[in-house]
């Protein structure tokens, strides 16, 4: 939870900093982002995940046309991490000193991360971005039964999903539909 609020005040930080925020791509718009929260998933749209891996980018994830990972150093901050923002752009530099990881960050099949139920699902940090409004989403799987039964804050953090802990500025651009 606390990775989560880390990266929502750091994506707040850049859009209020930035006169041309990219929340997409470290250089341009659209890049990776749908156009509004709820158009339909197509190429080049991208959901973004925590996950150090190799292999192709650009299979059918989550019943959409694109991932998005780093297959180098996905905690770096300048645009080339697991989220595509270059928070080292703004005056003053990034303020946050990397992106967090999900503490297991696993994908067992990456052809099919999410909706993997396999091995208990996949943990990975997943991001995703909107046009207009410019908006973004970040979601995770919690691990901890304190945050999954005593207070289950997947139910009660605003969002679409009862399987995933949700934050952002638009909880919609996320489907729904992903379960583990």
């Amino acid at each position: 939870i606390s990775d989560m609020n880390s990266m929502k005040t750091a994506l707040g930080l850049y859009l209020t900093s930035t006169t041309t925020p990219y929340l997409g791509s470290a250089t341009s718009t659209p890049g990776g982002c749908k156009t509004t929260p709820t158009t339909a998933w197509a190429l080049p749209m991208r959901i973004y995940y925590s996950y150090n891996g190799t292999g192709a980018g650009t299979g059918t994830v989550d019943g959409v046309g694109g991932l998005g990972y780093s297959t180098s150093t996905p905690s770096i901050t300048d645009g080339s991490g697991w989220i595509p923002v270059n928070f080292d752009s703004l005056t003053g530099g990034s303020p946050i000193s990397n992106l967090p990881l999900d503490p297991v960050n696993t994908i067992v099949t990456l052809a099919t991360p999410v909706n993997n139920i396999s091995n208990g699902g996949d943990f990975v940090y997943r991001y995703a971005c909107s046009i207009t409004p410019l908006a973004f989403e970040i979601n995770a799987k919690l691990e901890s039964i304190a945050y999954t039964s005593t207070d289950n804050k997947m139910t009660s953090d605003g969002g679409n999903n009862s399987n995933l802990y949700e934050v952002g500025t638009n909880l919609k651009i996320l489907t729904s539909a992903i379960s583990f």
